[in-house]
């Protein structure tokens, strides 16, 4: 399942536990106990999740892009000194992705 799918669930769970808690309480199901419950007996593949034990990541995906620059020059090679000194100008929407870098490099921020 992916994670995007889990995360709607999850959503969708905490949409209707909110629900649940602001409807009136009968004797029998307190609203309180019937969300503590149901966070409780969330399955998802036939395991377990605490809804209490889920929390929000920032995570930072490194990627390479391609960045169109126009400089003048006498040959590529001056070309590319002129780029790494500063000079030319960014040609616009010449920007493109070109790949994610390995997940060992990216940063994960609890938020």
């Amino acid at each position: 399942m992916s994670v995007r799918v889990w995360g709607e669930r999850v959503t969708r769970l905490r949409a209707a536990l909110e629900e649940i808690a602001a409807g009136p309480a009968n004797d029998d199901n307190d609203a309180c106990d019937m969300v503590h419950c149901a966070e409780r007996a969330l399955a998802l593949d036939g395991k377990a999740v605490d809804l209490t034990a889920i929390f929000k990541y920032r995570v930072d995906v490194r990627e390479v892009h391609i960045q169109g620059i126009e400089v003048e020059a006498e040959s590529e090679e001056a070309a590319i000194r002129a780029v790494q000194a500063g000079e030319g100008t960014f040609i616009d929407d010449a920007l493109e992705y070109s790949h994610a870098l390995d997940s060992e490099t990216w940063t994960v921020d609890k938020v």
